[in-house]
């Protein structure tokens, strides 16, 4: 997916994700949260976060990367079915809690190219911990089935 490009299916179709993402840093990063959660945009500045009747995902929606070396990728596979017609986006996004991080933006590529990334420091009071966002989020529109 381009950056800013919109996806499009219909009902009952399933898509398919493949995430990449690389080490771009200078040190090893330990405990690496890889999680996609997928929401509804009302277009409004409202987001529905509780889709349970809305989507399905086939995978986990998270995974855990015991630690990731500098350069090294690490893969992610999920596919997604829409129940509802509508426009959903995908929040991909990383978490390390590593003591020997040094901020650096990682690379995310999926099936068709790589977007940019931001580096942001994650609350809590670990000062070590840091969240890597897909920017912008993949957005969906789900046509209904005809």
């Amino acid at each position: 997916v381009a950056p800013q490009s919109e996806v499009t299916c219909v009902t009952g179709q399933f898509l398919s994700f493949s995430i990449s993402i690389c080490n771009l840093s200078a040190s090893v990063l330990h405990q690496v949260q890889l999680s996609v959660q997928f929401y509804q945009d009302y277009q409004n500045g409202a987001q529905n976060y509780r889709l349970e009747t809305r989507v399905t995902m086939s995978g986990p929606n998270h995974i855990l990367i015991p630690s990731l070396n500098k350069d090294e990728k690490a893969f992610h596979k999920c596919s997604v079915l829409f129940f509802t017609p509508g426009r959903f986006k995908a929040d991909i996004q990383c978490r390390s809690l590593s003591s020997t991080l040094q901020t650096a933006p990682q690379q995310r590529t999926d099936e068709a190219g790589t977007v940019g990334i931001s580096t942001l420091p994650a609350p809590g009071p670990d000062s070590a911990s840091h969240v890597w966002r897909f920017i912008p989020p993949i957005e969906i529109t789900v046509l209904d089935q005809q």
